[in-house]
């Protein structure tokens, strides 16, 4: 799945970062969480194998599980992918990882 400039932006004011990268041969997208200071987490809240077409869930590593229950294991679309962005900045604004 293409991740545009504006979706990237769009999460790094929402106090999400999310980074595309390969591993091992396999595409992979990790979301980490902003702090107030502007710097990123050195650890992702979790992981998803990048696809052509869609993200789906790799591994959950500090997001906690009753968030972690309420996401998609697969996102096929840019208006998905806010939907999700969204949806974490409002849930984790109340918790202290």
């Amino acid at each position: 799945m293409n991740i545009s400039k504006s979706i990237i932006n769009f999460s790094k004011r929402r106090n999400i970062d999310i980074e595309i990268l390969e591993l091992d041969g396999v595409n992979q997208v990790w979301f980490s969480q902003i702090d107030k200071n502007g710097e990123v987490y050195s650890e992702p809240l979790f992981t998803m194998f990048n696809n052509q077409n869609d993200l789906t869930w790799k591994g959950n590593i500090y997001l906690p599980i009753e968030i972690k229950e309420e996401l998609p294991a697969t996102i096929s679309s840019e208006r998905k992918l806010k939907e999700v962005i969204k949806f974490l900045e409002k849930e984790l604004a109340h918790v202290c990882i």
